[in-house]
């Protein structure tokens, strides 16, 4: 299954939290429980670094069985020291027995924090 495309927008200085329902061919929730996940996002492919990285082992991606089975979480705290924007991103999660598959892909626009 490829990777859908979905474009985000995060504001600076504030918390953001993305609910996303990953499900199958058959439109069935899939049970996330035993994978982990990684997201990444950079201002392009070819960066060295990532602007900044979420996973389940951060807590910045939390993964279950019912919709939402993916929820992005970055705190008010993590938005406040992005400095980009317009960046790139894809979401992947792996299954216990090492499958890799892309859930989402797309742009990040930072919307930038007037009061500080």
């Amino acid at each position: 299954m490829s990777a859908g495309r979905y474009d985000i927008e995060i504001e600076q200085g504030a918390d953001f939290v993305l609910n996303i329902a990953y499900k199958d061919t058959d439109d069935l929730m899939i049970d996330l429980g035993t994978f982990t996940s990684k997201m990444q996002i950079r201002e392009s492919s070819d960066s060295a670094n990532s602007i900044i990285e979420l996973t389940n082992t951060n807590g910045r991606i939390a993964l279950g069985a019912v919709d939402p089975n993916i929820v992005l979480t970055l705190s008010a705290g993590d938005t406040v020291n992005l400095d980009f924007d317009t960046a790139f991103y894809d979401l992947e999660v792996v299954s216990s027995s090492a499958t890799v598959s892309k859930v989402l892909r797309g742009s990040v626009k930072l919307i930038k924090e007037f009061t500080k």
